[in-house]
């Protein structure tokens, strides 16, 4: 056999097995029942948590460290003062801290969809995508009509996984669900996705 014919069977099932690759089976995750009793907060604990998430969005992060803290002494089940320290974690580059937090708000509220997807952008940004993708899959299971789930999955298929048919899948329930004014960038790249199968 010639080296120019090696080449070419060689090519071959080098593209064989890549376009195999995406026929990867993938296991729905079960959708978690919260077993705790939802925290029920007073009117004050419900002013100092808004008060919290207002200094995280201004980046007074010590100041709604310590409101949360002090929520969690009084309410220790409130998974979301567990995410939004998580939050505090991630803009403070402490990454390392982030799992334990989301893992104690999932432990509170399995259901949480803000812990699932802080999780899985974290393990995304770690490359752990296998990971990434279960988190995802399993908020969109508890909320199918979360619009960024299904766009972060979209994203996470097609430039990390390279499975573009579930790429076009998740992006087109993203534009079905939006109402965000990106949705025709989204059907732009559903298009050159389509071309790419």
């Amino acid at each position: 056999m010639s080296l120019i014919r090696l080449c070419i069977v060689l090519l071959c099932a080098v593209l064989a097995a890549c376009s195999g690759g995406n026929k990867r089976i993938v296991k729905a995750p079960e959708v978690p029942i919260n077993t705790h009793p939802v925290p029920v907060l007073t009117a004050a604990q419900q002013t100092a948590f808004q008060n919290a998430v207002a200094a995280v969005a201004a980046q007074q992060y010590s100041e709604a460290e310590a409101a949360f803290r002090n929520l969690l002494a009084e309410q220790p089940r409130l998974a979301g003062a567990y995410v939004n320290l998580a939050l505090i974690a991630r803009a403070r580059g402490d990454s390392a801290a982030m799992p334990a937090l989301l893992d104690k708000a999932l432990e509170m509220n399995p259901q949480n969809i803000d812990a699932l997807e802080l999780h899985a952008h974290l393990a995304q940004t770690e490359g752990r995508f296998s990971q990434a993708e279960q988190y995802l899959l399993q908020a969109a299971s508890i909320a199918p009509d979360a619009a960024r789930v299904h766009y972060s999955l979209g994203v996470l298929y097609e430039l990390y996984l390279q499975e573009y048919e579930r790429a076009i899948s998740h992006y087109e329930q993203y534009v079905e669900l939006s109402d965000e004014e990106d949705t025709n960038t989204v059907q732009r790249w559903i298009k050159l996705l389509e071309r790419k199968i």
